[in-house]
């Protein structure tokens, strides 16, 4: 919680290798393309060359709306220091016409992660159990609220 940390240790507190590390990245969509050559999910080490090994100690997902992600983003040059998931995806967020993404490929935070840990090798039904859960929530965001019985 919070918006800046030192580094990787300190916003884990504990010890941790950058190395070991990744961090969801969304950058532009230009950028996004590029790194991923056109594939749903790519792993880069922090000079954008693409990673085979996918054995990660953990992921770094910056969660709230797409500003406060800017801002973690930026208030945190330690990320620059991790690997990087990049997306590419093809599927349209399950948000609708609920909520609005900055622009096309972009996906809510669960739906994002869902696919990173999919990309990694995850069980493949985390990913689907994942989809659910959220889907289960925008159907309910979209129910108007019942008025209370007198």
């Amino acid at each position: 919680m919070g918006f800046s940390w030192r580094s990787l240790k300190a916003a884990l507190k504990k010890e941790a290798s950058p190395d070991r590390w990744a961090v969801l990245f969304v950058g532009t969509q230009k950028s996004s393309q590029k790194i991923s050559g056109g594939k749903d999910f790519s792993l880069v080490d922090k000079k954008g060359v693409a990673r085979t090994d996918k054995n990660l100690e953990g992921i770094v997902v910056l969660d709230g709306n797409w500003k406060q992600a800017k801002t973690l983003w930026w208030r945190n040059p330690w990320l620059l220091k991790l690997n990087r998931i990049v997306l590419n995806p093809q599927l349209k967020s399950l948000y609708g016409e609920l909520r609005k993404e900055p622009r096309a490929g972009l996906l809510s935070t669960l739906e994002a992660t869902a696919v990173s840990l999919e990309g990694l090798g995850d069980n493949p039904n985390v990913k689907g159990h994942l989809l659910d859960i959220f889907q289960k929530q925008v159907t309910a965001w979209k129910q108007p609220l019942s008025k209370p019985k007198k």
